[in-house]
């Protein structure tokens, strides 16, 4: 469930990011979130993209990697150049660098009887 909340949290976060946002020079390599499909994506051509991009660029990912239902795929240990292909790739949305995360909340009371 947590991993779940991280996911959206990340996947929202790289939905609002352009592809073109990111410069060649900013890819240091590592782990990265690629967003495949935006909105509802369906599962079936998330799945279609994913084989594309294992087979044309070499990736393994691995089943817990994999959010079809999302619409993306965590890609790890990427080099700078993997992750600069990857991005210019048509079949990717958005690509951004993997970052932890943290929401806050706060509850307020509700006061009535003024």
């Amino acid at each position: 469930m947590k991993k779940g909340f991280l996911a959206l949290g990340l996947l929202f976060l790289a939905a609002c990011q352009q592809q073109a946002g990111l410069a060649p020079q900013g890819f240091q390599g590592g782990t990265y979130i690629a967003v495949l499909e935006p909105g509802l994506p369906s599962p079936a051509r998330v799945a279609e993209k994913l084989a594309a991009l294992e087979r044309d660029h070499g990736l393994t990912i691995p089943a817990e990697d994999r959010l079809e239902a999302l619409g993306a795929v965590i890609l790890r240990n990427l080099s700078p150049a993997k992750a600069e292909r990857l991005a210019k790739d048509p079949r990717v949305y958005a690509l951004s660098p993997y970052q932890e995360v943290r929401a806050y909340g706060e509850t307020i009371p509700l006061v009535r009887g003024f």
